[in-house]
């Protein structure tokens, strides 16, 4: 016995061993045979399937930072939203000013930048002043750091002349006013498209949870509630309703006037989930009536836009290959969707989850060239807003050679 002791391998007070490098989710141990990633804030290792992550996002962080979820949320009080970064080009020719930003000339050629991660302002821990012993910096390296935002202009750059969409599902929008307000007032978005609103079964009227400044919203609920779809634009433009075919799908349609006769058409668009395959055929086989109703109006000038977004309740879509999942108890919606795009012509920008690693919600255009910044924030449910920015592409310089006489 005394020289088991003396050999000095034996643990006196044995107890569990932990794991090394736990994951923050599960509380497995991370090993090589699974891929994760570790937070560069708090060092926690999190597993890819446990963060509902997809391969395309992962590969993206191989040379990128990454921030947990705990640590983008360390101050409730600030987690509604991200500092992310929407710049500006020559965009879309609108018919009416908002505001004297709108139609402000930049000849600049500077790139948009990527939406950063959010970072609250405060933290309920505070962070060692004193880092000089090593204690002291091992021990700061599993804390939240403090996090400086800057003045006021380093905040959401002058909109200039870019047209900004916000796409939500709002899960209920009675009785969210304030953080519809605060998400509309920090997006500053020209038009509005909200899913699940569900304001029936009750009388609402639109101002009470309509922030100022944005014209009545056009407007489809059902009548037992649940459900329900909106569009909004803002008040300076002149938006009126599109004569569309009568369908049982819930949809609007909106038509904004632009400069030149160029019009821009704007569709919300919620699928609800249901595992009944007449239903699911029935809800996109509407849809495609009224794109098809759109092509028509569309077609004798090529100018025009067509952007429609929504909860499609499609998450078995791999759209960078635009293919389903073989296992998807929705397969034959989400093929028909696929097909409905490529008949139309339509392509789809959004490929970030928005809800449970699931792309639900999305994003359609037939100018896919226009969108310069795609963004998922979180909203004011358990989906992610989408914020896209779209933007009219320059003009393409031809130079012509002259040719020289003797």
């Amino acid at each position: 016995m005394i020289a088991l002791l003396l050999c000095g391998d034996i643990e006196l007070n044995p107890g569990p061993s932990g794991d090394k490098y736990p994951c923050g989710y599960c509380g497995l141990n991370v090993t090589w045979s699974r891929p994760a990633v570790a937070c560069d804030e708090c060092s926690v290792w999190y597993h890819k399937s446990c963060y509902f992550m997809s391969d395309s996002k992962y590969d993206r962080l191989a040379d990128k930072p990454w921030v947990c979820r705990k640590c983008e949320t360390s101050n409730s009080s600030a987690r509604t939203f991200h500092s992310y970064e929407l710049d500006s080009e020559h965009v879309i020719h609108m018919e009416s000013e908002c505001n004297s930003n709108v139609f402000h000339n930049s000849d600049s050629n500077s790139s948009i930048p990527s939406p950063a991660p959010f970072k609250s302002q405060h933290h309920s821990t505070p962070v060692p002043m004193n880092s000089g012993s090593a204690s002291t910096e091992a021990h700061s390296r599993h804390l939240p750091r403090s996090i400086n935002l800057g003045s006021a202009s380093d905040s959401l750059p002058v909109k200039d002349r870019n047209w900004r969409t916000l796409v939500l599902n709002a899960n209920s929008i009675a009785g969210k006013a304030a953080e519809f307000a605060c998400l509309v007032d920090y997006t500053k978005p020209d038009v509005i498209i909200m899913t699940e609103t569900k304001l029936g079964g009750s009388a609402h009227f639109s101002s009470e949870f309509m922030p100022p400044g944005y014209s009545p919203p056009i407007r489809k609920d059902r009548q037992a509630g649940g459900g329900g779809v909106l569009v909004s634009v803002k008040d300076c433009y002149a938006v009126s309703d599109v004569e569309v075919p009568v369908t049982n799908s819930e949809s609007v349609w909106a038509e904004v006037s632009l400069r030149d006769k160029h019009k821009l058409f704007i569709g919300g668009f919620y699928r609800p989930p249901t595992n009944d395959l007449n239903s699911q055929s029935a809800q996109l086989a509407d849809l495609g009536i009224v794109l098809h109703c759109l092509k028509s109006k569309m077609k004798n000038n090529p100018n025009h836009t067509l952007v429609f977004s929504g909860d499609f309740n499609l998450g078995d879509i791999e759209w960078e290959k635009e293919s389903v999942r073989p296992s998807s108890r929705t397969k034959i919606a989400c093929e028909k969707f696929v097909q409905l795009l490529r008949d139309h012509h339509v392509s789809q920008m959004q490929r970030e989850p928005t809800r449970k690693g699931g792309v639900l919600d999305l994003f359609c255009t037939n100018k896919p060239s226009l969108v310069k910044v795609m963004s998922t924030i979180p909203g004011i449910s358990d989906h992610y807003a989408i914020v896209a920015a779209f933007c009219k592409k320059k003009p393409r310089t031809i130079f012509q050679r002259q040719t020289g006489r003797r």
